[in-house]
């Protein structure tokens, strides 16, 4: 049975100032056994390095669960970011954030299990 995966939508820039909150929305979205989340980043216009800290962070945290991140319905310039900083080899990327939600709403063994 396919897992409901919620979407973060993320802000138009990834400052300090704003990192706490998005995480806060996070995990006010994820509940406190959730370990998947789709990132929005269609409005994401600016991603300062605390933001790209926090993606990773995020999705080690996620992945180590049992879960994931895949980020989705980004710009050109921030794809562009994202690849160019080897990103998108860690954490998937997706045209849209319906292909994002398939992606991790499919039940995987956890490594090691049938």
């Amino acid at each position: 049975m396919p897992v409901l995966v919620p979407v973060l939508s993320a802000p138009a820039e990834w400052t300090a100032e704003l990192v706490a909150g998005v995480d806060a929305s996070a995990l006010g979205l994820l509940g406190p056994t959730g370990s998947r989340l789709v990132i929005d980043l269609s409005r994401t216009t600016f991603l300062a390095s605390v933001g790209l800290t926090f993606l990773i962070r995020l999705g080690k945290r996620l992945s180590e669960a049992g879960g994931g991140i895949a980020l989705a319905a980004a710009t050109p310039a921030i794809v562009k970011l994202l690849r160019a900083i080897g990103l998108t080899r860690v954490l998937p990327l997706f045209h849209t954030v319906e292909e994002a939600r398939a992606h991790l709403s499919v039940v995987r063994p956890a490594p090691g299990r049938p």
